[in-house]
C-alpha cells in the first residue's frame, strides 16, 4: 500500500538519495533536514521505504519545487499521488495556480496533469534546462 505522508527529519537521507539518483547531484542529509522544517515536503512510502517525494516552496515563483519518484516506482501514480497532494497543500494555502519549472523528460506527465506551458512574456530566467509550466487550481 501507497502511503503519502508529510516528510519528517528520519526521511532526509532518504530523499537525498532519490534527489541524488534523478539529478545526477550531490545533496547532503543536513539540506535536507532545513528543507523539511521550512517547506512543505510530502514522501510516499511504501513498506516503510521511501520511494518519491515533492514539495512546495511558497516564497518562490514556482512554488511546485520537488517531485521526484523512484525509477523502479515511476509510472505506477506515484507521482501523480504526490502531484495530488501537492495541490492539495497549495489550494489550502490559497494558490489559485501553481507553476513550476519541469525537466525536459517530465513535461509529458505534467501535460497529463492539466499544466500548460508559460507565455513567453511571463517566464522566469532559470539556471538549469526545463520548461515553466503552470496550472489553474481552481478547475
Amino acid at each position: 500500500m501507497i502511503t503519502i505522508r508529510p516528510a519528517t527529519p528520519e526521511d532526509a537521507e532518504s530523499i537525498a538519495a532519490i534527489y541524488n539518483a534523478a539529478t545526477k547531484h550531490t545533496s547532503n542529509n543536513q539540506s535536507w533536514n532545513v528543507t523539511i522544517a521550512t517547506a512543505n515536503l510530502v514522501v510516499a512510502e511504501i513498506d516503510d521505504r521511501l520511494v518519491g517525494f515533492g514539495g512546495l516552496d511558497f516564497e518562490s515563483v514556482t512554488p511546485l519545487k520537488w517531485l521526484y519518484v523512484t525509477p523502479g516506482s515511476q509510472r505506477t501514480g506515484i507521482g501523480s499521488m504526490l502531484l495530488e497532494k501537492l495541490e492539495t497543500v497549495a489550494r489550502s494555502a490559497g494558490l489559485r495556480s501553481l507553476r513550476l519549472h519541469a525537466a525536459p523528460d517530465a513535461l509529458s506527465f505534467y501535460l497529463q496533469h492539466g499544466y500548460g506551458e508559460v507565455p513567453v512574456d511571463e517566464k522566469h530566467s532559470h539556471d538549469h534546462e526545463g520548461v515553466e509550466m503552470t496550472k489553474d487550481l481552481d478547475k
